[in-house]
């Protein structure tokens, strides 16, 4: 449920978590399955079924390699996560991270910053759009896991947000 809220709000651009209002009921079904899918992931991480989410992630991403790593730490203070992803270009990523919310917001950000960067020289630009739809499911996937976000609590700042930004606009042509 959490992921259908969170999808919502991105087809939405922030106007509602009801995944209903969105889009046409024909383009439901495709859209259902992503967000299951979505779901799945972030359960297989929550419950450190890593060998399944790297599984699948590669499957669905075609990565040539990638791995999760969990340390615990000997005096149980916290569990320390590293990650590595490489392309079929060879090139990679690493990360860590104290969670698996601060882990997959990172592969997604260095995905971002760094994958994309490099293969974007290349003649395949189906490289690009996989590794971009990769970080998209990362972020997905790093609120999911994050107990404290709350979708609803995402369209009250950004209405709070546009009343500020309404009341400045007005302040300015008043003074203008």
């Amino acid at each position: 449920d959490k992921t259908n809220r969170i999808q919502a709000l991105a087809y939405s651009n922030n106007q509602t978590a009801n995944l209903m209002d969105t889009l046409d009921i024909s383009r439901m079904p495709s859209l259902i399955k992503m967000t299951a899918r979505t779901s799945r992931f972030a359960y297989d991480l929550e419950t450190n079924h890593f060998e399944r989410f790297i599984r699948h992630f590669i499957h669905d991403f075609d990565f040539k390699c990638f791995k999760i790593k969990r340390l615990v730490n000997q005096r149980n203070v916290n569990d320390f996560y590293l990650a590595r992803v490489q392309t079929h270009k060879d090139n990679s990523i690493c990360v860590r991270a104290c969670t698996l919310t601060g882990l997959t917001m990172a592969l997604s950000d260095r995905t971002i910053r760094d994958l994309v960067t490099a293969e974007f020289g290349f003649t395949n630009s189906q490289s690009t759009q996989g590794l971009l739809n990769a970080a998209n499911r990362l972020s997905t996937i790093s609120q999911v896991l994050d107990k404290n976000y709350i979708p609803e609590s995402r369209l009250k700042d950004y209405d709070s947000l546009m009343m500020r930004l309404d009341s400045m606009r007005d302040s300015f042509k008043q003074s203008a």
